[in-house]
């Protein structure tokens, strides 16, 4: 199986989620309309971060993306 790296928008993304003192930690959210920039953020967080939460608002048109952290979801 090949595990794709995530896009480097998300990387990028997902890099001004985290926590500066301790990127282990819960990361804040990040908000979108645009589905296929939603997809890859929500994959980029599951990549480095082992899990996130995806919660839908207006209808589903905006998708919110967060992460309890790494540490939640390896279980330290």
């Amino acid at each position: 199986m090949i595990i794709a790296e995530p896009t480097a928008r998300a990387k990028e993304i997902v890099k001004g989620m985290e926590n500066p003192e301790n990127w282990k930690l819960p990361l804040e959210p990040f908000s979108t309309e645009d589905a296929e920039l939603a997809s890859e953020v929500e994959y980029a967080v599951n990549f480095y971060h082992g899990g996130s939460e995806v919660a839908n608002f207006l209808g589903g048109l905006v998708k919110r993306i967060t992460s309890k952290g790494y540490y939640h979801y390896v279980g330290a």
